[in-house]
């Protein structure tokens, strides 16, 4: 046979085309009739090509055979030429016509390649003809090609698909006329073809995937599911396509059911088999497949190369090839994508495989969807009829303060007198936050925030105004922020609560008022058996002095047991200044040792750069001494006392868990013991006035009590932490003060300010009772004077007493029981350089008194006095800048010194225009 095809050959460049021809023609007229050396070297080529070469003789299908008389037994190389005729002329026209009509093909040569690829002797193939060889290689799809050639000639080429009974293998055949014979060359392709099948058949299963992530995503799975398994069915040229729902409540084990299924034409549908219903995988000894579906991979048999027991079972369902895919929605095997191959024993490569898993990827995400939507479905539902129940009114503003929803418990708050059946649209239209809840908004606006909670005056339509709780939720949706704001109607629980704390309020004033009675009678019966005994000694005509010191002595305690409660009411008068609290703390500390003995260690920690607050130093002197000395009786065998200091700032967090406390910047003054601690049944009950755990006689139960009101009155917090036999803690939150001005205090002394502290030498008195003792001062002293001083008293007994103590100090005294008849002294031109007035006198306030004094004499200087402190000098408890004030009960020597600052202060005596 020719290397090339008859007029295939090229012509040289610049050369022409007849010497081309002539070159050709002298070519296959060597290869007939030349040298016998060029034409062997030529077979050889041919016979150790790595093609398959056949050759074949064309003759009438009945017609006998010119290689019956072939000596097959000679050497093969004396016979690999046979049939290719190499004299002149071989080729004539009657062969050629021998070439049309009907024909068979004689089989005439083949190579050595041609010889290993069809496994069979070579003896027992040539002469035979193709039809005689139906199946394999040499049978009847070589007809096709073999036809072609001869009837259309010229050459072909095809690629041909056998099955040599082992395998599937591909063939790409050229064939070609050669004279009287027909050449066909073979050459396997079938690793090329199979890649490319590979290519296409993953390139259509992407298709496939992506068509359905499409559907998935355009409708709800269940809707498009039969489509989605028709699409992966054709896209995997699989017989069946079909989807595995795990029973939402089984667990071990997992128990499936077919749901859904696509069979291609031809196909006997299993849609309807009772046995695909109720699957479990282990009963039917499919026990590893459920594990490693579980776990999260794929299952992929080929049933003819499985173990016995799955090809016994899946044999009599005609399936060649199965793949079940797991769908794993929220890390659980949800269902299994399941693809049957009824045709071929079809094997998976991990392209097409990881193509499936992204296509269960694909509903997995769908299902998970659907179930989210159902769940906040369901949730918003819930949510929306847990609105609409709820007693709570609720709103859905713009920042704008347009309100676009609300609940039914908001008509009935907002628009009371709206029918109960009422539209909730009447909120929604045409009323804003403000109307509701006037000045929100303005707190809304600035700052980052999510969530706020405040206590709020709300307003009706009519114009109703009622306290309530609001809560507002900052809520980001696609337009903008949008408010979620929660009003509760505090009316009810302030009303229970007023009742509640009239009912605690009475218990309170009960205990109060007995054990007031009880140390009152105390001191009466002190006071009165003392005086009685002076009258009998006077009698007698025998010194009375030790008497009337007791008698001193018990007024003292009684003042000073007065100061106690009004700190616990937080109704005494505070001079406050800017106080560091660690001076005061190493102050204090000088004092510790007398009073709480060598057994205790005491620690001072205190901050570095501490904050300044504003408070009454001997008010605070008084808190730090009763928390030491409580400490000290609970270390009764010794233990370890600190006093620390640090600047702290309460967020959200603290102040929702400590009632009462606000956020801000505070200075915390903190006193810690190791000793016996506090019971909790106590815990509630310690800053209660006259509550005490000590033993009768021990203690007054007004120390807390006092610490209590201090620090209150001072705008601070106290908390106290406690376990029995660990020790106790007390924190005390005072205010950051940043004003730079300081309250003048210029001239104070300890006496004139608040009582000694509980515990502290209680038997010192603060000053003499009126003709018990001499009065302080005499010539040269500092609190005598001779000025003039109008003395504005109703009590008479009081009146008369501050008459006769400022007489004996010199100053010249007129008194007026009443603020007009100490306004007609001045009016006659008397002149004065004071003005002493209680601040509660009948008809008219002290103030009042005070500015129409001033009115008439401008320079006249005014001195307050008062033992109730509500008064219009005072303000929430603090004494204001200018104001000069004695409380009572004052002693002849408080009252001369408040008497000089008055007179000598250096500002102007005019009072301040907050008092008007």
């Amino acid at each position: 046979m020719t290397g090339e095809d008859e007029g295939q050959g090229a012509s040289p460049a610049g050369g022409d085309a007849r010497s081309a021809e002539g070159r050709a023609d002298e070519a296959r007229r060597v290869l007939k009739v030349g040298d016998p050396e060029v034409r062997m070297a030529f077979q050889r080529i041919v016979l150790e090509s790595p093609d398959a070469i056949f050759m074949y003789r064309v003759e009438p299908l009945d017609g006998a055979s010119d290689l019956d008389d072939l000596d097959m037994s000679a050497d093969a190389d004396a016979w690999e030429g046979v049939g290719v005729d190499s004299s002149p002329g071989a080729a004539s026209e009657e062969g050629e016509a021998e070439l049309w009509g009907d024909a068979a093909y004689r089989r005439v040569w083949m190579n050595r390649t041609a010889r290993a690829l069809v496994r069979e002797d070579a003896h027992s193939l040539l002469g035979t003809r193709v039809h005689e060889h139906p199946n394999g290689i040499l049978g009847a799809d070589l007809l096709h090609v073999l036809d072609a050639v001869r009837l259309e000639g010229g050459s072909t080429e095809r690629v041909l698909e056998v099955d040599d009974g082992v395998k599937t293998r591909a063939f790409r055949v050229r064939a070609r006329r050669v004279g009287s014979l027909l050449a066909l060359r073979l050459m396997e392709v079938t690793e090329r073809v199979r890649a490319e099948r590979q290519s296409q058949q993953r390139e259509s299963i992407l298709r496939g995937a992506a068509r359905v992530g499409r559907l998935l995503l355009e409708r709800p799975w269940r809707e498009v599911l039969p489509q989605v398994m028709a699409e992966l069915g054709r896209s995997t040229a699989m017989s069946r396509a079909y989807l595995f729902v795990r029973r939402p409540d089984s667990d071990d084990p997992p128990v499936f059911d077919q749901v859904e299924e696509w069979a291609a034409p031809g196909v006997r549908s299993q849609r309807d088999d009772p046995e695909l219903q109720g699957v479990i995988f282990r009963e039917r000894g499919l026990g590893e497949w459920e594990e490693r579906l579980l776990a999260g991979r794929p299952v992929h048999e080929v049933i003819p190369d499985a173990e016995p027991f799955i090809r016994d079972f899946f044999g009599p369902m005609d399936i060649h090839a199965l793949l079940c895919m797991p769908v794993t929605v929220e890390g659980k095997l949800w269902g299994i994508l399941g693809l049957d191959d009824c045709v071929r024993a079809r094997e998976w490569t991990e392209g097409e495989l990881d193509v499936l898993r992204s296509a269960a990827d694909l509903l997995a995400g769908a299902v998970h969807r659907e179930k989210q939507a159902l769940q906040l479905e369901e949730s918003n539902a819930r949510m929306a009829a847990a609105v609409s129940a709820s007693e709570d009114a609720f709103l859905l503003a713009t920042p704008a303060g347009e309100v676009l929803e609300c609940n039914p418990a908001a008509i009935r708050l907002f628009l009371p007198d709206q029918d109960e059946g009422a539209d909730l649209a009447e909120l929604r239209v045409g009323r804003v936050v403000q109307d509701c809840l006037p000045g929100l908004l303005d707190e809304l606006r600035p700052g980052p925030w999510t969530t706020l909670r405040m206590e709020r005056q709300g307003r009706t339509e009519r114009g109703d105004v009622f306290p309530c709780q609001v809560q507002v939720v900052r809520v980001q949706v696609a337009g903008g922020p949008l408010f979620a704001i929660s009003v509760r109607d505090l009316t009810h629980r302030k009303a229970l609560e007023d009742q509640l704390w009239q009912v605690q309020k009475l218990e309170t004033v009960g205990r109060l008022a007995g054990g007031v009675a009880h140390d009152f009678n105390n001191l009466l019966t002190v006071i009165r058996g003392n005086a009685d005994l002076a009258r009998s000694v006077l009698e007698e005509g025998a010194d009375v002095g030790y008497e009337l010191e007791e008698v001193a002595r018990a007024a003292d305690r009684g003042g000073r047991l007065t100061q106690q409660l009004l700190a616990f009411s937080r109704r005494q008068v505070l001079q406050p200044v800017a106080l560091n609290l660690n001076e005061l703390s190493r102050d204090t500390a000088r004092l510790f040792d007398p009073l709480i003995g060598e057994h205790i260690e005491v620690r001072l920690d205190l901050s570095d750069n501490l904050w300044l607050v504003r408070a009454d130093p001997s008010q605070m002197e008084q808190v730090v001494m009763n928390l030491v000395l409580n400490a000290r009786d609970a270390m009764p065998r010794g233990g370890r006392l600190t006093v620390e200091t640090s600047n702290v700032e309460l967020d959200e967090a603290y102040t929702e868990t400590h009632m009462g406390a606000e956020e801000g910047e505070y200075v915390l003054l903190t006193v810690s013991d190791t000793g016996t601690g506090i019971e909790p049944q106590h815990l509630d009950r310690i800053f209660e006035p006259f509550f005490t755990t000590k033993k009768h006689g021990e203690g007054t139960g007004l120390g807390l009590s006092t610490v209590y009101g201090v620090v209150k009155q001072s705008r601070g917090d106290i908390w106290v932490y406690s376990e029995p036999g660990e020790g106790t803690t007390f924190k005390i939150y005072l205010p950051r003060w940043e004003d730079g001005g300081a309250v003048s205090r210029e001239g104070t002394e300890a006496e004139d300010a608040s009582p000694q502290p509980v515990g502290v030498d209680e038997g010192a008195g603060t000053g003499a009772g009126t003709g018990a003792r001499p009065i302080p001062g005499g010539p040269g002293s500092e609190v005598q004077g001779t000025q003039r001083i109008l003395l504005a008293e109703d009590d008479d007994a009081v009146r008369a007493v501050t008459v006769r103590v400022l007489g004996q100090l010199g100053y010249d005294v007129e008194k007026a029981a009443s603020a007009e008849e100490a306004l007609d002294v001045l009016r006659t031109g008397a002149e004065f350089d004071l003005l002493l007035t209680d601040v509660v006198l009948p008809e008219m306030s002290g103030r009042d008194l005070a500015h129409r004094a001033q009115e008439l004499r401008p320079r006249l200087r005014v001195l307050f006095t008062s033992g109730y402190t509500v008064n219009a000098i005072v303000h929430q408890g603090m004494l204001d800048p200018g104001i000069h004030f004695v409380e009572k009960p004052f002693t002849p020597l408080s009252l001369g010194r408040a008497v000089r600052r008055a007179l000598d202060a250096p500002e102007d005596p005019t009072l301040p225009d907050r008092l008007e």
